[in-house]
This record gives structure tokens, C-alpha cells and sequence, in this order.
């Protein structure tokens, strides 16, 4: 079983939306973590640490739909997976969370107030665009 892990982060770049040959769609962000040390009777920020989340279908659709952009906070809760690699001779791995099982979750964080998204977003576009094709052609009415 993989390790569960939950936690509150900054999103760090504008959500990347992929659309699978299934017909379902998965998010992919980068989110940021920062510490915090007390500097006397100050707060000061420490490092940032930077965490790659992938979400999948159901939940995907509607992370989209929330509109979610660069800068906002997220709450989650998923399981690390580790994918090792090779690069330049040398071994690595890289972590990710992923979010798609039953006891898995994401959300945009009540703690802080939203920027405006009036406006809809990319990721929200390129959704609205893909059920616009998968339903192409599709007509619900009787055949008489």
C-alpha cells in the first residue's frame, strides 16, 4: 500500500490539462510548500518545497470546473507514488500525489479569499471544449 499524505499548498503554476483516450481528463499542478521560523518576535519564510499533484477522473472535471489558477491555495489528500529514472548516467526519482481514489480528496482552501475568476480559465476552456466533441453528433431524441 502506498503512503497517504495530506496537506495545504500554493499552487505553482497554472493547472495542465490532459485528455485521455478514455474520454476522462487528469490535472496535473505543481504546488509549493513553505516553512516558517520565528525570528525573535517575527515570522520569517524558510524554504519552499515543490510537489507534483496529478489528479484523475472523477475528481479531475470537477477540480476544473472549480477554476483553480496559479497563486490560490489547495487542500488535498492523496498517496505518493515514486517513478525512478535515469538522467545523464546518474539514477533519480521524482514524487508525485495522486488524487483519484475513494478516500482521496482536493479543494480550493476556504483560509484565504480567491483571486477573481470571472473570467473562465484555459483548463476550463479546453474541458467545455472537449464534452462539446465528445457530444458531437449525440442526439438524445427517440428515432421516430
Amino acid at each position: 500500500m502506498l503512503p497517504r499524505i495530506t496537506g495545504e499548498a500554493v499552487v505553482a503554476m497554472e493547472p495542465d490539462v490532459k485528455f485521455l483516450d478514455s474520454g476522462k481528463t487528469m490535472v496535473r499542478l505543481r504546488v509549493a510548500c513553505k516553512t516558517r521560523k520565528k525570528d525573535g518576535d517575527r515570522w520569517t519564510d524558510g524554504e519552499s518545497s515543490f510537489f507534483n499533484i496529478v489528479v484523475w477522473a472523477p475528481f479531475s472535471d470537477n477540480f476544473i470546473e472549480m477554476g483553480v489558477q496559479k497563486g490560490e491555495t489547495v487542500v488535498f489528500a492523496g498517496t505518493i507514488s515514486e517513478r525512478q529514472y535515469e538522467k545523464d548516467g546518474e539514477k533519480r526519482s521524482s514524487y508525485s500525489i495522486n488524487i483519484g481514489g475513494a478516500e482521496d480528496h482536493v479543494s480550493v482552501s476556504t483560509r484565504w479569499p480567491r483571486k477573481d475568476s470571472a473570467s473562465m480559465t484555459g483548463a476550463q476552456e479546453k474541458l467545455k471544449s472537449a464534452k462539446a466533441a465528445l457530444n458531437e453528433g449525440f442526439n438524445d431524441d427517440p428515432p421516430f
